[in-house]
């Protein structure tokens, strides 16, 4: 078995990330950073590999979904194996592998605070979900504040339909970065010079590497998408059908960087446990895949 591949794949939660970040946070090539704190007090680390004056920054995030937690469980994969790799003067990696750790605790425990019940209820209402409490759980989107935490960055925020209110999926929350969760993903992306950002999804098997018709980072991001297909054997499509103002979105728009969203799953999430080995062995490579690109793209 690749020592880099772990076993709680399907329920890898916060404590379990925090622990695993501070182990490696104590290696010279590793930083953790707290970057604030969610809505129901639970930490937001970012751990940087690599050195603050590398020629390259790259940002991965993952669980922007509360239900796609096995992003995390990815995402901290590849962190520990590019720390055994040792530093690079060239690249430093930045991942956040759990933007919302309220909307993964909803969806990993199955259980309903006073408020999200009150937001079952609307979405029973509404005719929005037909499931019982427990799977609806299960299936949480949101934050834990019933915002989908992907549809509120200024990238087509207006042009996005979905609920008036608090949803377990796509309400699109009171004005972008209503929530604290886009905030602090906002404010970090804009601290470093990104050369690239990657948003781990977790359904469809799918590279996304547009937004709208704007060049030339549709054409990078494309190049780019091409690079991690080839490591990863995911097909890729563009945006024509999908809502807006999702995070890569706003990176692509507003700031220019070549970005990709990665969907890594065949089956509706939360995904099974018996996904986790096919999903590390495509994604195993993506930062080298990423590494070369850049070089490539560097030289001409």
């Amino acid at each position: 078995m690749d020592k880099y591949f772990f076993t709680p794949a399907a329920c890898y939660g916060h404590a379990e990330m925090l622990r695993e970040m501070e182990e490696l946070s104590r290696s010279p090539v590793a930083q953790l950073e707290i970057l604030g704190v969610s809505p129901e007090d639970r930490e937001i680390p970012v751990l940087r590999v690599g050195k603050p004056d590398a020629k390259y920054h790259v940002l991965l995030q993952g669980a922007i979904h509360g239900r796609e937690h096995m992003t995390s469980w990815l995402l901290m994969g590849l962190a520990k194996q590019e720390a055994a790799r040792g530093p690079s003067p060239e690249f430093c990696w930045h991942f956040l592998p759990m933007v919302n750790p309220d909307g993964v605790s909803v969806s990993q425990r199955c259980l309903l605070t006073q408020q999200q019940w009150a937001i079952y209820q609307s979405d029973l209402t509404a005719d929005r979900t037909e499931e019982n409490p427990h799977r609806y759980a299960q299936r949480w989107k949101a934050n834990g504040s019933g915002v989908d935490l992907n549809r509120n960055f200024p990238a087509g925020w207006e042009l996005v339909k979905g609920p008036e209110g608090p949803s377990t999926q796509n309400y699109r929350g009171t004005f972008p970065f209503s929530e604290v969760e886009t905030r602090i993903l906002r404010d970090y992306t804009l601290r470093y010079p990104f050369a690239v950002t990657l948003s781990y999804h977790a359904t469809g098997s799918v590279i996304y590497y547009e937004y709208g018709h704007r060049e030339p980072v549709n054409g990078l991001s494309k190049s780019l998408g091409q690079a991690v297909a080839a490591a990863t054997g995911y097909e890729m499509e563009g945006c024509a059908g999908l809502d807006g103002a999702g995070y890569k979105d706003w990176a692509m728009a507003s700031l220019g960087i070549p970005s990709l969203t990665i969907e890594i799953g065949k089956e509706e999430a939360p995904l099974a446990a018996w996904e986790a080995p096919d999903i590390w062995r495509r994604n195993k490579e993506v930062l080298t895949a990423v590494e070369w690109w850049l070089e490539k793209t560097q030289q001409t």
